[in-house]
């Protein structure tokens, strides 16, 4: 075990600035595409709106392919340069260490880039949403008399209306488990076909892509189901499907490992 801490230990130390900079870059922009929209906003709209219309969303989306190229490179940089990955195969130790702190490290990644997210969520807001203000009417026995304020209990039901908001953040346990499952099941698939294109297993990286197109479909079933266009479907089940699938590719990586099949 204390291998294994040191060995995430490690690899987190080596890229820390890269992914400090994914994070900084994630909050600052959408924090800047936030503010602009906001300049040009001049009616109330849910802060769950606003944010999407901003482009926030596609900032998520640079950010999260960032974090996918940041896994790819932590594992690819070891069979360059000094090529550290053949040094680490000889060490008396369990080659499935190696593997499980690839594993944990990627998965850190994506867990510090989604909680950069929830914060510059949070972030805009505070800062934001003050200024999309709603137009209500009072009427009194001395006329009527409109005046401006912040819609109550606004952030919590942008998390409830918004698709986006429920993926990264599930309010259910259902949802909870699915966005768990899609997390755990992406990195370690993503980490499969990295090991399957080193040992020249070409034909299973098949399968991280079959799972990449799962996993897509199960986001999109999410929003659709949400918006009544799509027929009711078990997330359980899919979660234990997308589980299946993240199981195999542990247990075929660490094979691979463990026969020294990768070059």
């Amino acid at each position: 075990m204390a291998k294994l801490f040191y060995l995430v230990n490690l690899e987190l130390k080596r890229f820390r600035w890269i992914l400090l900079s994914i994070v900084v870059f994630l909050i600052i922009f959408q924090q800047i595409l936030l503010g602009l929209s906001a300049k040009d906003t001049f009616h109330y709209i849910p802060y769950e709106e606003f944010f999407a219309s901003s482009g926030s969303i596609i900032v998520f989306g640079l950010a999260f392919a960032s974090t996918c190229a940041l896994c790819i490179w932590s594992i690819l940089s070891n069979y360059h340069g000094s090529k550290s990955v053949y040094t680490l195969m000889t060490l008396p130790q369990n080659r499935s260490v190696l593997y499980l702190s690839k594993l944990i490290a990627c998965l850190m990644y994506f867990i510090v880039t989604i909680t950069s997210q929830m914060i510059s969520i949070l972030m805009g807001y505070v800062f934001f949403a003050p200024k999309i203000q709603r137009v209500i009417q009072e009427s009194s026995v001395y006329g009527a008399n409109i005046i401006q304020e912040h819609a109550s209990n606004g952030l919590f039901l942008a998390f409830v209306r918004s698709d986006f908001f429920r993926i990264i953040f599930p309010l259910g346990w259902k949802s909870f488990i699915s966005s768990a499952s899609l997390l755990f099941s992406t990195v370690t698939g993503l980490v499969y076909g990295i090991l399957c294109e080193r040992s020249k297993r070409y034909k299973r990286i098949i399968l991280a892509i079959l799972q990449a197109g799962y996993g897509i479909y199960i986001v999109n079933y999410r929003v659709n189901a949400n918006l009544g266009f799509t027929e009711f479907q078990n997330l359980i089940v899919h979660s234990i499907f997308t589980f299946v699938f993240a199981a195999f590719f542990i247990w075929d990586s660490v094979r691979l490992i463990q026969k020294s099949e990768i070059s």
